[in-house]
């Protein structure tokens, strides 16, 4: 951590020089609050938010100082802006992803434009479900000042917003950012602004999305965890068992592709957004993609499509059943 953390000071001192004042996320962003009496948080990325229109600024400094860009293997929109032989910051990808590879560990950096649920898929509903773009990010940060540089970050409230969001976007898998949840809700959780939720005017997604956080939380760690109690402030439209199956993906390092999709659909906040989750992703083009790597992007025949779902979800069930 200590590697990374002075990385990510020549990076924002650089871009500060540069006139541009980017936003730090995530782990980075609080670790020294989160992880001062444990041990270091294995992050292995730096996370920067910065203004679109400063994309192509900021591109061009990671490359003068050794990085270079790369994409994702399920990066959908960068892949494609390659093949349509276009930048991908002129293709209208909101998030680009850097490397230098150093003698002792590689520096990654991811640069977000906007800070959105989920961008694998065009016209996934969980975007108009989840707006992000309109809410008050570069607005509501904290200065935070360290021996030797001065750092935007979000401030706690909209840093607990984004890892909810963030817990959304990974489909509740695995401990880890959950556990970061945890951890930010023992130090930060007392002291949070609740009434700002209601301010902000958050969707009953999100505050569905919230409410079934905290109670997981709750559930882990018991209600006298700062913050936990407050999970009957937004709970609503969620069922026993979709609780229950938000929990169990918890307990799972790595989703099924059906498990995911499952946990797509239950993100609605009822039938109707259900439905048309299940909608998109029996029949829309952009919801299934056979082949996924640097090279090559292609979409499965619409008509192939339900069938193929249905019969991984088969499979599945039967694998399942001889376990």
């Amino acid at each position: 951590m200590a590697l990374l953390e002075r990385e990510c000071e020549q990076i924002v001192i650089g871009l500060q020089a540069a006139g541009i004042s980017p936003v730090v996320l995530k782990g980075m962003a609080y670790h020294r609050e989160l992880y001062r009496q444990m041990f270091p948080k294995s992050s292995g990325d730096i996370d920067l938010l910065i203004p679109i229109e400063e994309f192509r600024q900021v591109h061009n400094y990671l490359l003068q100082n050794g990085f270079r860009q790369y994409f994702h293997a399920d990066d959908t929109h960068g892949t494609r802006a390659r093949q349509a032989g276009k930048h991908p910051l002129e293709y209208g990808v909101s998030e680009c992803h850097y490397v230098r590879n150093d003698d002792c560990f590689d520096v990654h950096v991811d640069i977000h434009g906007e800070i959105s649920v989920c961008n694998e898929f065009e016209g996934l509903p969980l975007r108009q479900w989840f707006p992000a773009q309109h809410l008050p990010w570069q607005t509501n940060t904290q200065t935070v000042h360290t021996d030797r540089f001065s750092f935007r970050r979000l401030c706690p409230e909209m840093h607990f917003l984004h890892l909810v969001l963030h817990m959304a976007h990974h489909r509740f898998s695995g401990m880890k950012w959950f556990l970061e949840l945890c951890r930010f809700l023992e130090i930060f959780g007392a002291d949070l602004d609740w009434t700002m939720y209601d301010r902000l005017e958050l969707n009953r997604n999100y505050r569905r999305l919230m409410g079934i956080l905290l109670r997981l939380v709750a559930d882990v760690t018991g209600e006298e965890r700062p913050g936990a109690d407050k999970w009957r402030l937004f709970w609503t439209h969620t069922s026993e068992k979709e609780f229950r199956f938000f929990q169990s993906c918890l307990e799972t390092e790595n989703l099924s592709q059906l498990q995911q999709y499952k946990t797509f659909v239950l993100l609605g906040a009822d039938w109707r957004q259900q439905s048309s989750m299940l909608s998109f992703l029996l029949f829309d083009g952009q919801a299934v993609v056979r082949f996924r790597d640097n090279a090559a992007y292609q979409l499965m025949a619409p008509l192939i499509q339900p069938f193929y779902l249905m019969g991984r979800a088969g499979w599945a069930a039967a694998r399942k059943m001889k376990s």
